[in-house]
């Protein structure tokens, strides 16, 4: 619930600070910069029309929130898997909140860096609260699946 209150909270903070085009530079490659992302990660789909975005997004969020509830349910998972699923689950219902309100997700986090590498790009997609939840507990999530996999037989 603290994660709800720090990511809407975070939103409208951005919202009102940052949404006139300002931007907060906070390090070298940090600032804090206002966007709209009516896409989902890396603004997949941003271009589809609303309805399908809508649709999309809402079943993605339902079959996260069915498939965590279940194998929490089933007593799946390690300690990473405790802490994990409900992280995924609680940054997809807060970014889901953008999407029914207004139709796209605030984003205002953004890191870019000098790079060698051209596909690499120069930025990383801007992001927020609510992501950062979803990357951890995706994290903890495979860590805890790579620790609890079976061994192989021997032979």
């Amino acid at each position: 619930m603290a994660g709800l209150f720090l990511d809407l909270g975070t939103k409208a903070w951005a919202t009102k600070t940052l949404a006139e085009g300002g931007a907060i530079p906070l390090a070298s490659n940090l600032e804090l910069r206002y966007a709209q992302n009516e896409g989902a990660a890396f603004s997949m789909l941003e271009r589809a029309p609303a309805e399908v975005r809508g649709g999309v997004f809402g079943l993605a969020a339902l079959i996260a929130v069915l498939v965590m509830t279940w194998l929490t349910r089933r007593g799946h998972g390690g300690a990473a898997f405790v802490w994990g699923a409900p992280l995924v689950v609680a940054g997809a219902l807060e970014n889901s909140v953008d999407r029914v309100r207004w139709g796209y997700v605030v984003d205002f986090i953004r890191v870019h860096w000098d790079s060698a590498i051209p596909f690499l790009g120069r930025a990383w997609p801007t992001f927020n609260v609510a992501d950062i939840a979803v990357l951890a507990g995706a994290i903890l999530l495979l860590w805890d699946s790579r620790r609890s996999a079976p061994s192989p037989a021997p032979g």
